[in-house]
């Protein structure tokens, strides 16, 4: 009588990658049910298997990709990694931490679009609200740009004690941040370097 005697061999090839596979994207599913996904965290668990944590690469709605080839060489590599930050803690912050890192996130990647396409470098230290009335001020026809960017501006500063009780707003929720998502995704397309 033969007998096959099936082992268990961990694949642990990932998290021997340089930077411990993080960034990798890896396919789940098989031909056109196939969807791209990201590793976004391996952990090595007691019994000796990789954890691994994946994010969407469609982001389910949320950010659109970055358009790589659109946006300059000098500034791709810092815009990517900028938004991709913001998409990876999406769904780990509080609403007024990701209000925060959303403004961030437009106010840098709008005074590098200033930069590299118009010339204006007068946004690098700019705060988002002043980024906005630069915006309007120079290029009135952008309105849904200039827009947007006010209202992220507007949300970025409820954030704040001395705002909410100026101004007597109430302290932003689940729902703004999910809007200043939804803003952020709007000022990438605007400017030309989101896919939708």
């Amino acid at each position: 009588m033969n007998k096959t005697l099936l082992t268990y061999v961990p694949y642990h090839e990932l998290s021997e990658r340089s930077g411990g596979g993080m960034g990798t994207t890896i396919l789940l599913g098989a031909g056109n049910a196939a969807t791209p996904w990201t590793v976004i965290g391996v952990e090595r668990n007691f019994g000796g298997e990789n954890s691994v944590t994946l994010r969407s690469r469609s982001n389910f709605g949320r950010l659109p990709e970055v358009d790589e080839e659109k946006i300059p060489a000098s500034a791709r590599r810092e815009i990517t990694e900028t938004v991709s930050a913001l998409s990876d803690r999406a769904f780990r912050e509080s609403p007024v931490s990701l209000i925060d890192r959303s403004g961030n996130v437009a106010q840098f990647v709008l005074s590098r679009w200033l930069q590299h396409t118009h010339n204006d470098t007068a946004c690098l230290t700019k705060d988002l609200a002043a980024v906005a009335s630069h915006i309007e001020n120079k290029m009135s026809e952008l309105v849904i740009l200039y827009s947007s960017v006010k209202v992220l501006a507007r949300l970025h500063a409820r954030g704040k004690p001395n705002v909410q009780t100026e101004k007597n707003v109430r302290v932003p929720g689940e729902v703004d941040a999910e809007t200043s998502l939804a803003l952020v995704s709007m000022i990438l397309l605007e400017i030309g370097w989101g896919v939708a």
